[in-house]
């Protein structure tokens, strides 16, 4: 269950917001936002994904999460 794994790959790095889990056809690749309910945003095709592809792909949108990049773009 792909909700499961971003809750226990998020709790494995500090990360104790609740993560928010949406697919979209329009996206190409995964993208983040928000500060206290972030959102993960994947691309429908990330279904064909393969299982190193899914875990990086997480991993580096779980570290924009945990280091509040949002809160940064903010002017």
């Amino acid at each position: 269950n792909l909700e499961l794994k971003v809750i226990r790959m998020a709790e494995a790095r500090g990360i104790r917001r609740q993560v928010q889990i949406l697919e979209s056809d329009s996206i190409r690749v995964p993208m983040t936002w928000g500060v206290r309910n972030p959102i993960l945003m994947l691309p429908k095709s990330a279904s064909d994904w393969t299982p190193p592809e899914w875990s990086a792909a997480l991993e580096h949108e779980l570290e924009h999460i945990r280091n509040f990049d949002a809160a940064r773009r903010w002017p």
